[in-house]
């Protein structure tokens, strides 16, 4: 008879606590939001490398009173394209395009073509998109940089950069 008390109380805790877990699981609250932001590049006629870089923060009207209880970030979709170019017409450039020191995507780009066809970039590797996610959790924000070198300058132009995030928070 003891055992079985015992036994019963074991249980009674036992499932005491996973219907806590399971109660604060049906908090967890899913934001979906999108982040953009420009990086501006000027290149003067003898200039023949560019870096310049922005900050993506998660922390906006959708997101800021959840950034201390976040419990996943899934990036669904990362894109850069140029925009508002003026310059020499042939200007090219053998560019980096990274987040906190994990390269995205390596290419050269023909800025004016890419500005008239309005190329829109899409980095689609999981294990790139995952630890840009895993710093944006960590850090609620991420660099992303563009360098590289340049070729026919002068230009002037804009990078946009587009992050559509997936957020589960739990208010609990």
């Amino acid at each position: 008879m003891k055992n079985t008390i015992k036994l019963l109380a074991v249980l009674l805790i036992a499932f005491t606590f996973n219907s806590c877990d399971d109660v604060t699981d049906l908090a967890d609250i899913t934001i979906s939001t999108s982040v953009t932001e420009e990086i501006a590049i000027q290149i003067t006629e003898d200039q023949d490398q560019v870096s310049n870089e922005i900050t993506l923060s998660i922390d906006n009207t959708d997101t800021h009173d959840y950034l201390d209880r976040i419990q996943s970030i899934t990036i669904k979709k990362l894109t850069y394209k140029f925009i508002n170019f003026t310059g020499n017409e042939t200007c090219s450039i053998d560019a980096i395009i990274s987040t906190d020191n994990t390269v995205l995507d390596t290419k050269t780009f023909q800025i004016k073509q890419d500005v008239e066809n309005e190329t829109i970039y899409e980095i689609s590797d999981v294990e790139k998109l995952n630890a840009m996610a895993t710093a944006l959790k960590n850090n609620q924000q991420v660099s992303f940089k563009m360098e590289g070198t340049v070729t026919n300058s002068p230009a002037d132009f804009k990078v946009e950069v587009t992050a559509e995030i997936t957020i589960v928070a739990n208010p609990l």
